[in-house]
């Protein structure tokens, strides 16, 4: 994945359009059938990681926050979340 190019990933009978900006993959769109965020974020965590990223960031409509809280999700001061993924 280039630096700046925008990708599509199927993830069950989903997919992620993610885009890489150095060290960071940022979430563009996703489209879950039944939402499972745990698979979610399996599959972008393991993209980041396979594309040496160490951040993966998003913005979203307004309760995202609460929802991915829980996942380690962290608000950005920007209006997006963000989540550290350096840990192994």
């Amino acid at each position: 994945m280039e630096d700046g190019t925008a990708r599509r990933f199927d993830v069950g009978d989903g997919y992620l359009v993610l885009q890489k900006w150095g060290s960071e993959l940022f979430v563009l769109y996703i489209k879950m059938v039944g939402m499972d965020y745990r698979a979610m974020l399996h599959a972008l965590k393991s993209l980041a990681r396979h594309e040496g990223c160490t951040r993966i960031a998003g913005i979203g409509r307004r309760g995202w926050d609460r929802k991915l809280a829980k996942y380690g999700f962290v608000p950005d001061g920007d209006g997006g979340l963000q989540l550290d993924i350096k840990e192994a």
